[in-house]
């Protein structure tokens, strides 16, 4: 009898999870019609705890399906669904991102009005220690305008918010680096001044001119679309000078 109880527990939670699982789909991909089959994984269930887009990794319900309208979506949401790690979807891009960076990145970073920025300060900061950058970076996050307000006002950051806006929707945020990872320009304001100690800025600048970095693929709530970072190094003649990171909606990655 209690054996009974616990599979009918068990095909209940998966019934109710899979029903969760096509009104988030259905939401996503708009009027999709979607079929779905739905596959019970026996005693190994566990429940899900779970906020939209966010679920348990160890889920073990799966809810098959076909005939849908947008692949691409869809299959990012499995991963959020599936537990799929989404450096496996950053992989997935490597090729489209990588193209994109030869076919237009690269192209809009020679700029001179991108050298000359990175250049400027490069010469402009040369004296500033680790202490100097922190204190720089604190006031940056502390909203100090002093810090804040040359860098949004710059002919650099002019620049790449008209590329970001050329790109119509496939580019969410640039920012550009110099040769101690503070911001020189940006479209966007960013949550810090110094990027010094993530990836994007020391797997670029201090690995050479060829180097490109590729975030992970995730949500953005607030575009309700999902974004991968591309990263890589601000050349002028053969050196590296700085770095740059750009924001791409994968889903709209050839």
């Amino acid at each position: 009898m209690f054996r009974l109880a616990d599979e009918m527990h068990v095909a209940v939670g998966c019934i109710f999870t899979h029903i969760l699982y096509a009104l988030i789909f259905r939401y996503l991909i708009d009027d999709s019609f979607i079929v779905s089959i739905l596959t019970i994984n026996g005693r190994s269930w566990r429940h899900a705890v779970y906020t939209p887009f966010i679920f348990n990794e160890h889920l073990q319900c799966v809810g098959g399906l076909h005939m849908i309208k947008n692949i691409t979506r869809v299959a990012l949401v499995a991963a959020l669904i599936s537990g799929v790690s989404f450096s496996a979807f950053a992989n997935e891009y490597e090729a489209s991102a990588k193209s994109l960076v030869d076919s237009q990145i690269k192209g809009w970073l020679e700029n001179p009005t991108v050298i000359d920025a990175v250049k400027a300060q490069n010469a402009a900061h040369e004296g500033l220690s680790q202490a100097d950058i922190d204190a720089l970076d604190q006031k940056w996050r502390a909203g100090d305008a002093a810090v804040i307000d040359p860098v949004l006002n710059s002919d650099l950051s002019t620049y790449l918010t008209g590329v970001k806006e050329g790109g119509e929707g496939l580019y969410t945020e640039i920012f550009v680096m110099d040769n101690k990872g503070l911001n020189v320009g940006q479209s966007d304001k960013t949550s810090d001044y110094w990027q010094g100690d993530e990836a994007k800025w020391q797997e670029t600048y201090s690995v050479g001119p060829d180097a490109i970095h590729l975030s992970d693929v995730e949500e953005d709530e607030s575009s309700q679309t999902f974004q991968m970072q591309i990263s890589l190094p601000v050349v002028d003649g053969g050196s590296v000078i700085g770095a740059v990171t750009v924001g791409v909606n994968a889903e709209m990655l050839e």
